[in-house]
């Protein structure tokens, strides 16, 4: 009798389990639906889809248990690489989630002018992330004085700004044209756009491009699968050497952040807080950063050159 309850139990595991994983598909597919048609009554003229997600998990230490990220065809238009993330309690609520949507559009606009400045001193094999927040109101206010170079104190501040930029060796920049073109950026932001942040110029040797798993992990993800990427991705693969525009379409394709890989030097400039932005010469606070992995893939400081 013990030995057919022991039969009975372990047919009955991959049962319940089988069950289980149907039930929650078509849970997060139900789900899935209810958020979609939120977005599309707010936005009727645009389509909508789950580029990830949602995803249904249970954690104790918060009340969120559904993750996705949303794409739009709108979005697809400007090929950005990060889709709206959602997160929803078990009520899901998509109010503040459809107005997030609204925001990404809105720091695209605010984002703009300081990529092509950016691309000015840099070149074209860079990117950039602002890490700012602001209510619709703030970004109206950014809108009517962007130019004027407000005071200080009215200024906008944001978190940080990170800059990536791919040269052919490190080593070999003129570390002095290199930090005064991170101040002629940080000076365009202050007095142009009326932002104090804490500037981060991440210098890169081109030889990223050659690595597959540098490559490939700093791609987002559902980019992954586009024929272009594809295509690089497998020269890279059988080492064969890329051309410019192809590492700039990777570029275009890559996440906002780049994980420390290789040696680095990094320019940074804080005017924000109490640190203010002052006249080049007299501006002290320009550290450049040298780092490195250890064997432990642990960041290590090499060198540090400071004003």
């Amino acid at each position: 009798m013990k030995k057919i309850i022991k039969i009975l139990i372990i047919l009955l595991i991959p049962i319940g389990f089988v069950y289980n994983c149907t039930s929650l598909r078509t849970i997060t597919g139900s789900q899935n639906r209810k958020v979609l048609k939120a977005f599309k009554e707010a936005y009727p003229d645009e389509n909508f889809y789950f580029i990830y997600g949602l995803d249904y998990k249970i954690d104790l230490s918060t009340n969120i248990r559904y993750r996705g990220i949303i794409y739009s065809d709108r979005l697809a238009a400007l090929n950005y690489p990060g889709g709206l993330e959602v997160a929803f309690s078990d009520s899901i609520n998509v109010y503040g989630e459809i107005y997030g949507y609204e925001k990404i559009f809105k720091k695209l606009e605010m984002d703009e002018p300081i990529k092509e400045k950016i691309r000015e001193l840099f070149g074209e094999k860079t990117t950039f992330k602002n890490n700012i927040s602001f209510s619709n109101n703030g970004f109206e206010s950014w809108k009517k004085y962007k130019g004027e170079n407000l005071e200080d104190e009215e200024k906008f501040e944001a978190w940080n700004t990170l800059v990536n930029v791919f040269v052919n060796d490190v080593d070999k920049i003129d570390d002095e044209e290199y930090k005064r073109k991170t101040y002629n950026l940080a000076e365009f932001m202050y007095k142009e756009m009326n932002i104090k942040t804490a500037l981060f110029v991440y210098v890169r040797n081109d030889s990223f491009f050659n690595n597959y798993e540098f490559v490939e992990e700093s791609l987002f993800k559902p980019f992954k699968n586009k024929e272009e990427v594809k295509n690089i991705l497998a020269k890279i693969k059988d080492n064969k050497k890329l051309t410019e525009e192809e590492k700039i379409t990777l570029i275009h394709n890559f996440y906002s952040e780049i994980p420390y890989k290789e040696k680095i030097k990094i320019i940074k400039i804080y005017f924000k807080s109490e640190e203010k932005l002052l006249e080049y010469e007299n501006q002290k606070n320009i550290i450049i950063d040298i780092v490195k992995l250890d064997e432990k893939d642990k960041i290590i400081a090499v060198e540090r050159k400071e004003n």
